[in-house]
């Protein structure tokens, strides 16, 4: 089983990121950086796999720490805040 989820990067270097359900929510909080530092920022299309034992155990209140991410695609941020399509493997 696999979730797909919006990963918003907010730094180009960067390890955590904060996720969303939908690329319109992750392209909002990513408006929120200042606009000389949009291009450094990056939202990705990912795929999470997990099974349904995790999901039971997260909603139960345990640590559910997903791995294995695999990103679909990848946006960056323009500085008046539009999104343009990049490469997965340059961004």
């Amino acid at each position: 089983m696999t979730l797909q989820a919006y990963a918003l990067h907010k730094h180009l270097e960067d390890e955590g990121a904060t996720f969303y359900v939908t690329r319109d929510r992750a392209q909002s909080e990513a408006k929120t950086i200042s606009p000389e530092w949009r291009d450094c920022c990056r939202i990705f299309l990912v795929e999470v796999p997990t099974t349904k034992e995790e999901i039971v155990s997260f909603l139960n209140g345990g640590a559910c720490v997903p791995h294995g991410f695999k990103r679909l695609r990848a946006w960056t941020l323009t500085r008046r805040g539009g999104i343009v399509e990049v490469p997965v493997d340059h961004a």
